[in-house]
């Protein structure tokens, strides 16, 4: 899949999901599911590139001790209405002071893009239905508007 940095430009991805760990091997760039990561004994403190697969429902204290191990963690949203990833970024951000890469993927709409970054996404993954024409014309539009009330207010936290 293709991905869109916060500023609407394409990432040359590198990262690719696995249910298979061996971190002796040196793989890099893997993403793993957290229950993967949840069953494993002795995960290392510190590993070349991992990431973690979040699915919806992720709790802060879920991903909490695995923190300084990760470089991404992907935020799933299974309906474009399901706003549990946008608190748990939020949270990621203000309260665990998580500064490495956020990435959105599932089922989105490009109006939440603004939403997404404001959050604390720095990526996106693209789908089939909605181009990167029209995630970066969201940016350039400069709106909100079309975001809920419950948004909103997280928004303003």
């Amino acid at each position: 899949m293709q991905s869109l940095d916060q500023s609407g430009r394409m990432i040359n991805d590198k990262w690719v999901l696995s249910d298979k760990v061996d971190l002796r091997s040196g793989d890099q760039w893997a993403v793993f599911p957290l229950s993967i990561l949840q069953n494993m004994e002795n995960f290392p403190e510190r590993t070349t590139q991992i990431g973690v697969w979040a699915p919806a429902g992720t709790l802060l204290d879920d991903l909490v001790p695995y923190l300084g191990s990760l470089s991404i963690i992907m935020i799933e949203f299974p309906k474009f209405r399901d706003g549990r990833g946008f608190t748990l970024a939020r949270n990621l951000r203000a309260q665990a002071h998580y500064d490495r890469e956020i990435r959105a993927v599932g089922h989105l709409l490009p109006d939440q893009f603004r939403a997404l970054i404001q959050c604390g996404f720095t990526s996106v993954e693209l789908s089939k239905e909605h181009p990167q024409e029209q995630w970066i014309k969201i940016l350039t539009k400069g709106s909100t508007a079309s975001t809920g009330p419950l948004l909103q207010r997280l928004l303003k936290r």
